[in-house]
């Protein structure tokens, strides 16, 4: 089996996994490619041609493609979404993998039309679509492996919680107020961009994710000072990079607020909580630990039975100043998520999964 990226003539660039992981393309997550590359791309590809699937990373035209079933094509959502549906029908004698890296499979929901021979291919964990494990490549190409960096026999944290966040979505700004309210953000350092201003930036760090005249329902709003960063870092590079050297054992717990409450979809966000010494406390869509469990890591607390909302307050009723970390968990997690054999063999047999 041959995958090959396909997309539209006036198309340039798209954000397909045969792209990000074997193919140079400016795109805004440009230093997280380029990293994965240089660690994984060889690997991959001997690895997934001893199962039979090639990589071919020639693009071609969206409708001039090779029907013979030994070809697939990956085509990014976004092109699809493009379409009108007459052409959308046009591309029923493809095989097509149909993908969203990026946004977990988000981006499916728009699609009101499927072609008939195409399969869905995601970073996240939806019903009817394969799962590519691209964030766990992304948070080890990108952080420090450094087993001196953090002790489990003697740990030794100052502040109660990390909570690192870019973009400013209603329910993460409802989960820092939350805890606030009870009485636990002034013990954390927590980040994330807010322009009140009439005018709000349009590039990928000022994204406008929360109507500034939804802000004053929120006192964490009115008494904070925006954009806001974990202090010591540079605002742009603490969502770029994994985790910082200084976070290693700094912080009891770390709190990840993924991006979406309705949609299983574990990020870099999550990823980060398992490496830098803390108590990991993901905070997503119900499910998100259960899925996260069947690749392997372990957790303290389940509460993905609830939620978004309710999952922080879980946390805040039941953990944060109730429990200590367990320091077994913290270093299987990170063993883990540190193990290129592991990530190389999940992400191959994913592809395997998908083209069968």
């Amino acid at each position: 089996m041959i995958i090959k990226p396909a997309a539209l003539p006036q198309q340039k660039m798209n954000l397909g996994f045969v792209e990000s992981l074997f193919t140079s393309r400016p795109t805004p997550f440009e230093q997280v490619y380029d990293t994965m590359r240089t660690e994984f791309s060889t690997t991959l590809l001997k690895k997934l041609s001893a199962t039979g699937i090639e990589i071919n990373t020639t693009p071609c035209s969206l409708f001039n493609m090779d029907t013979s079933d030994e070809c697939i094509y990956e085509v990014f959502t976004n092109d699809l979404l493009s379409l009108p549906p007459r052409l959308l029908k046009q591309l029923d004698r493809y095989n097509l993998l149909i993908s969203d890296t990026t946004e977990g499979g988000y981006r499916f929901n728009k699609l009101e039309i499927l072609p008939e021979k195409s399969k869905l291919l995601s970073s996240g964990f939806n019903t009817d679509q394969h799962h590519l494990p691209i964030f766990m490549l992304h948070v080890y190409s990108l952080t420090k492996h450094d087993s001196t960096l953090y002790n489990y026999s003697a740990p030794n944290y100052k502040k109660l919680a990390i909570i690192p966040n870019r973009n400013p979505r209603q329910h993460r700004i409802a989960a820092i107020q939350c805890l606030h309210d009870y009485g636990y953000l002034d013990r954390c350092d927590w980040s994330t961009i807010i322009h009140t201003g009439k005018t709000v930036p349009l590039d990928f760090w000022h994204g406008p994710n929360l109507n500034p005249d939804n802000l004053s329902q929120y006192s964490v709003i009115r008494d904070n000072i925006f954009p806001r960063a974990i202090p010591g870092t540079r605002l742009g590079k603490i969502h770029m990079n994994a985790v910082e050297p200084a976070w290693y054992g700094k912080y009891k717990w770390h709190i990840a607020l993924e991006t979406y409450q309705d949609h299983i979809f574990p990020t870099e966000k999550t990823f980060k909580s398992f490496i830098t010494g803390s108590g990991s406390l993901p905070v997503g869509c119900k499910g998100i630990q259960t899925k996260l469990e069947e690749f392997g890591f372990r957790f303290q607390f389940k509460y993905d039975h609830l939620d978004y909302h309710n999952q922080v307050k879980f946390i805040c009723e039941n953990v944060l100043d109730k429990h200590e970390p367990d320091q077994d968990i913290i270093k299987h997690n990170h063993d883990l998520l540190f193990n290129r054999e592991f990530l190389v063999d999940s992400f191959v047999k994913c592809m395997q999964d998908t083209v069968k």
